[in-house]
């Protein structure tokens, strides 16, 4: 299997698209993760020697990172309607002055320009701090689920003797067999623990 890139931004739909035209930014509505692929088929027991785990499936498909993207994507639409008020409030001003038209004086033109050029600067900064408190925020989930699945991938490695534990959120993985690939277990043992369906979503 390849893969192109580690792990990317939790909820990157809902960053990278954000943009207003006046530089300040709405954020779009959340993309729905993509299905999950069900667990590979278990291997012989003593017959592993390197393994692969997938961390934003991890995160997307077990029941400890769905509460966490639920909760990411409710912070986003805040987010949205804050950055949507600042567009309001610059449409309302670039509204106004076209209104005013040759009527104005330059003193009033060049006070509401300020004005306008003011609420893009706020969209902008509003807009690149929510960038950063994304990424902050899909790293913090991405070690919490790791921690959380740590004791299950113990168990696997003595159970599989697997001598070596690669992670797509690392860089250097260009290829994997899909047959090394133990994420939909873990998964499938973390929901376990978590009271939920131990059944992965099928997917890829």
């Amino acid at each position: 299997m390849l893969k192109t890139s580690p792990f990317p931004i939790v909820l990157a739909g809902l960053l990278l698209c954000l943009a207003l035209p006046t530089a300040a930014a709405a954020v779009p509505a959340p993309v729905p993760a993509p299905a999950t692929p069900a667990a590979a088929a278990p291997a012989v027991a003593g017959a592993w020697t390197v393994a692969v785990i997938d961390d934003q499936r991890l995160v997307e498909a077990s029941e400890p990172g769905k509460k966490e993207l639920a909760r990411l994507q409710k912070l986003g639409d805040q987010r949205k309607a804050e950055l949507d008020g600042i567009q309001a409030e610059i449409s309302k001003l670039e509204d106004k002055r076209k209104l005013m038209g040759t009527s104005a004086t330059d003193e009033e033109l060049i006070k509401l320009g300020r004005q306008i050029e003011d609420k893009r600067n706020e969209g902008q900064r509003r807009l690149e701090d929510t960038k950063l408190e994304f990424q902050d925020q899909e790293q913090k989930v991405l070690q919490m689920i790791s921690k959380m699945a740590d004791p299950v991938v113990k168990d696997l490695v003595k159970e599989r003797a697997i001598k070596l534990i690669l992670r797509t959120s690392a860089p250097g993985i260009a290829f994997f067999d899909p047959s090394v690939d133990i994420t939909g277990e873990i998964i499938v043992r973390l929901n376990a623990l978590s009271g939920a369906s131990a059944v992965p979503a099928k997917g890829k």
